[in-house]
């Protein structure tokens, strides 16, 4: 059974009361997400939040998003009350299966949250366990000033600008300074610092700020499945403890099975080890719970090219780009396949395009794009230009093998580990390009150093 929460309307005609709407979508999705974890999958927030402000007709949503049901209505804050208008929909003939309107007091949303999931679940016809009944009703009030600090703090860190993050990790830091005792805070900074550890700068403090704001938040109520899935995170991108991730990721699935991101991560821990079936059908359920994020779909023809599989690659990756357009690791996506195929006019068109979009990780793609057609003067010339300084370790790894450099591609592999690049490990699954170094000793010392088998 699969269930989409739509973007609560702010009716109170004000901008600043955004933060409102989402925080309750967001708290709702996460409630949902914890029922009944084999039979019930809720779409994540970034595919929802794609309908948010329009008028789209809730069949076309339900279609486009693959559910049968929809919960949608309004928020709006006055004072110190909150009015929430909510409605269940049947989205194949619209039909309205349930209707409720609250006032609470802002302490009160995430016990208003739970109340709507356990009527939404009766509704469906799920039976929820009597540890899900435990968790529900022990859903507790939040001192005021803390809940509005962390609604305000999430949804300025989701904005995804370098200003609205720092302003949305200030405000979660004060929540948690108003009261040390409340996981949500918690919860909200250390989602805060692993979108941070995973961005281009890889910072090595963000995910260790993210595993100590994920552990308080796990002292203080050990149900959390977003933080025990950001612990799995920080094990797999950053302890480089696989044993541990792989504890974590079932546990954060156990709380919660339509973790999106989650999914994403674990089939990437999959592929690793070359568990690629594993990995491939992992994908295809993260994608299928955030069906409309670029990301899952472009990365599933990841997974297709170091399966072999290059044709699937090249379908997934358009449809990641009539998803997003700027969404650039499609475009790598099929440099890497057109390459694997011998087409290689078309894995250099890719390449351009990437170069538009991102001219570091793009100019590694055409560097390799044009050594493996041959075109060697034109990929020097395009690398002179280049700063890889930033870029992940396989792409530029495989750009040096393209060139028939292999002492630069372990200088810079060995590099990498010396600076704990996050995405290393990944060298080592096999189907990714990097076949020539393989049986090198200086390659099986990096593996060895990262506790991975040859």
């Amino acid at each position: 059974m699969r269930l989409a929460v739509l973007p609560f309307a702010n009716l109170s005609g004000d901008p600043e009361q955004e933060y409102v709407g989402d925080g309750l979508t967001q708290g709702l999705i996460a409630q949902l997400g914890r029922l009944h974890p084999a039979g019930l999958n809720v779409i994540a927030r970034s595919s929802v939040m794609r309908y948010k402000n329009g008028d789209t007709p809730v069949d076309e949503i339900g279609r486009a998003l693959g559910v049968a049901f929809v919960l949608a209505g309004s928020a709006r804050r006055a004072a110190d009350r909150v009015h929430v208008a909510a409605e269940l929909v049947d989205a194949r003939d619209q039909t309205q299966l349930w209707a409720a309107t609250y006032e609470r007091e802002p302490a009160g949303m995430p016990a208003l949250e739970a109340e709507v999931a356990v009527e939404v679940a009766r509704r469906l016809g799920v039976e929820l366990t009597p540890e899900e009944q435990r968790r529900l009703t022990g859903a507790h009030r939040v001192e005021p000033r803390v809940y509005e600090a962390y609604l305000r703090g999430t949804y300025h860190v989701s904005q995804n600008t370098p200003e609205s993050f720092a302003k949305g990790i200030a405000l979660l830091h004060e929540a948690v300074a108003i009261d040390p005792a409340e996981p949500l805070a918690y919860v909200g900074l250390a989602e805060g610092y692993i979108t941070l550890g995973h961005g281009g700068a890889e910072q090595a403090d963000a995910f260790q700020r993210a595993r100590a704001a994920a552990e308080q938040a796990l002292k203080l109520d050990p149900d959390r499945a977003e933080a025990v899935a950001i612990l799995a995170d920080v094990a797999l991108y950053h302890e480089w403890d696989w044993a541990k991730a792989e504890r974590l990721f079932r546990r954060a699935f156990e709380l919660n099975s339509s973790l999106s991101m989650t999914r994403y991560h674990y089939a990437w821990y999959l592929a690793l080890f070359d568990r690629l079936d594993e990995a491939i059908a992992e994908h295809q359920l993260a994608r299928d719970l955030d069906p409309l994020r670029a990301l899952n779909t472009g990365w599933l023809g990841g997974l297709y090219v170091y399966a072999g599989r290059f044709d699937d690659a090249i379908v997934e990756a358009r449809k990641a780009l009539e998803l997003s357009q700027t969404f650039g690791p499609s475009y790598q996506v099929l440099r890497l396949a057109y390459s694997r195929k011998g087409m290689h006019p078309e894995a250099i068109a890719a390449a351009r395009r990437y170069v538009e979009l991102n001219p570091s990780a793009g100019g590694v793609q055409l560097v390799t794009a044009y050594a493996l057609a041959g075109r060697r003067d034109e990929a020097l010339k395009v690398l002179s230009t280049l700063d890889t300084s930033a870029a992940r370790p396989t792409p530029v790894a495989l750009m040096y093998v393209a060139l028939g450099d292999t002492d630069a591609a372990l200088r810079w592999l060995e590099a990498c580990y010396e600076a704990h690049r996050a995405t290393l490990p990944w060298i080592r699954t096999h189907g990714n390009g990097l076949e020539p170094l393989r049986d090198e000793p200086r390659f099986q010392e990096l593996l060895r150093k990262m506790n991975l088998p040859p």
